[in-house]
């Protein structure tokens, strides 16, 4: 049984009542790239319908910290972290990566804002 984290209680209308929603939380490194350096992280998002199917949602950081995912259909989704360690400019993940990955589904809600959703940086891609 997967994790469930529902925006429920701490759901913001916008003017208008909304047609979008957002997700929000913080991405930590866990596990550096091999040169040390910091690179782009790319925020993903995933339907859970159908987490086959290629990214939905995309927010990139340049560095580890706070983000946000706006603009998101209501529904549940997978979220990932991805520090592109090879300079790729994002796509799947290559080898030498570092991912981390919300460990529930995320629900996002009609104008609201589902927070907390983070991440550490714990997986390399061999």
């Amino acid at each position: 049984q997967r994790e469930r984290h529902d925006a429920g209680a701490t759901q913001n209308r916008r003017a208008g009542g909304g047609t979008t929603g957002t997700i929000s939380g913080t991405v930590t490194i866990g596990e550096p790239c091999l040169d040390g350096r910091v690179h782009p992280i790319h925020v993903e998002t995933v339907t859970a319908v159908n987490p086959l199917r290629p990214v939905d949602y995309l927010s990139r950081l340049s560095a580890p910290g706070a983000y946000a995912v706006r603009g998101m259909a209501p529904g549940e989704y997978n979220v990932r972290a991805v520090m592109d360690c090879n300079d790729t400019g994002g796509g799947p993940p290559t080898s030498g990566d570092v991912m981390g990955q919300y460990a529930g589904v995320v629900t996002v809600t009609l104008g609201g804002e589902t927070s907390g959703i983070n991440m550490t940086l714990t997986y390399r891609f061999p």
